[in-house]
């Protein structure tokens, strides 16, 4: 049987989506781009707009889905595409939490002469001061956003316990401890009330200095002074 005129061969639409014939025959089997026809040899034919079909195949890989999950989406299911490209930036957002807390850490073992980079590097595998759950616990809470916020107010208080110690300002004066209190706020949020992981993350800025262990946001002065304010 002689295939349709308008119907194209595996190869034209590889070339023309920007594939390999054996990419499109993988997705043709999983029956995501199905063949129009096959000639008497056993060749498939495809229609025309196979090719975009093929083009929204790749452009769903890109996000992440699998093609079982582009299979249940490809043919219009909106709200189930929604949610899946919503679930892929939640992991997204995840997974650039750490890449900058690990970003963080390596600047601060660049900056840490008491530390060779190999101990930094064997802490930030290990998570050292933070058991299993509780690094679990701090990654759910460290969204991109979550991070770049407490950097900020850590900075302001950095720049404002600062401005206190050139003062002389007393750390049992008022003003001491409202720094204290907002430490206590962003500390409660990065620990989601967690007392046992803000003891830890305490912990670890008392055993590593403040400016290493916070890449230089907190320093060691503003992390000394705080220690020194009375609180309860």
């Amino acid at each position: 049987m002689k295939p349709p005129a308008e119907t194209l061969t595996i190869g034209q639409v590889a070339r023309a989506a920007g594939v390999s014939v054996r990419v499109l025959r993988h997705y043709d089997r999983v029956g995501l781009v199905p063949a129009a026809t096959r000639t008497v040899s056993g060749h498939r034919r495809y229609w025309p707009d196979v090719v975009s079909r093929v083009r929204h195949v790749l452009a769903l890989r890109l996000v992440g889905l699998s093609l079982a999950e582009i299979g249940e989406v490809i043919d219009g299911d909106e709200a189930l595409l929604a949610a899946l490209i919503r679930a892929r930036r939640r992991e997204l957002d995840t997974r650039l939490a750490d890449l900058e807390l690990t970003r963080r850490q390596l600047r601060g073992a660049e900056r840490d002469a008491g530390d060779s980079i190999l101990t930094a590097l064997e802490e930030i595998m290990t998570g050292s001061t933070f058991t299993a759950e509780q690094l679990r616990q701090l990654k759910a809470r460290h969204s991109s956003t979550a991070l770049a916020d407490w950097t900020a107010r850590s900075r302001e208080l950095d720049a404002a316990v600062r401005a206190l110690q050139e003062s002389d300002t007393a750390p049992t004066s008022d003003s001491a401890q409202a720094a204290v209190r907002q430490w206590h706020a962003i500390l409660s949020e990065m620990s989601a009330g967690d007392p046992d992981i803000a003891a830890a993350i305490v912990a670890k800025l008392d055993r590593r200095g403040a400016a290493a262990a916070t890449a230089g946001v907190i320093s060691e002065q503003t992390w000394s002074y705080l220690r020194r304010v009375p609180t309860g």
